[in-house]
């Protein structure tokens, strides 16, 4: 399994899979300059593919969450990019992808977000010229939908429609 995280400046970073870890446990920050907390879309590939046509590609994409990427602080480990460091990804409920725009409910605010069906095929299409895909796969989207900095005793979630689909604590 890969994790392909889409930078702000459209630039892939490859993550380990130990970055990758479900909702419901705790976050514990790290020593240190304490990282920034970014709320953004994943996307989940259910095929295998490699050179996808961008008209296909969309079929590729199985499945949608909101994510919690914890970046870390800069400085923080010049030796250790940011995809390397475990539990910096933070995964809630996969859902179908919807079909217009739905609202993010995160402390008393809502965010909208709407699956932008081109540009998903165009990234997938073009990332799979370079790295074939298989079911489980992740690309995390540059688009942030929230950022906050994880402060300990605090929690965090994300509910859709009331339902909470992200939602861990902080230690």
């Amino acid at each position: 399994m890969k994790i392909i995280s889409i930078d702000s400046d459209r630039e892939a970073i490859l993550m380990a899979d130990s970055a990758w870890r479900p909702h419901r446990r705790p976050y514990f920050v790290p020593d240190g300059p304490a990282p920034t907390a970014e709320i953004r879309p994943a996307l989940r590939i259910d095929r295998l593919g490699k050179a996808i046509n961008p008209k296909f590609a969309n079929r590729y994409i199985g499945a949608w969450t909101p994510a919690c990427f914890m970046r870390p602080a800069p400085g923080y480990n010049s030796l250790a990019p940011a995809g390397m460091l475990d539990d910096s990804l933070i995964t809630g409920d996969w859902m179908e992808i919807p079909d217009g725009e739905i609202e993010l409910e995160s402390g008393g605010h809502t965010v909208p977000w709407k699956f932008d069906t081109d540009s998903s095929a165009a990234l997938l299409a073009s990332l799979s010229q370079a790295a074939t895909f298989k079911t489980g796969d992740v690309i995390l989207l540059p688009q942030v939908l929230l950022s906050f900095n994880p402060v300990a005793g605090n929690s965090f979630e994300i509910a859709i429609a009331g339902i909470k689909i992200l939602e861990f604590n902080i230690r």
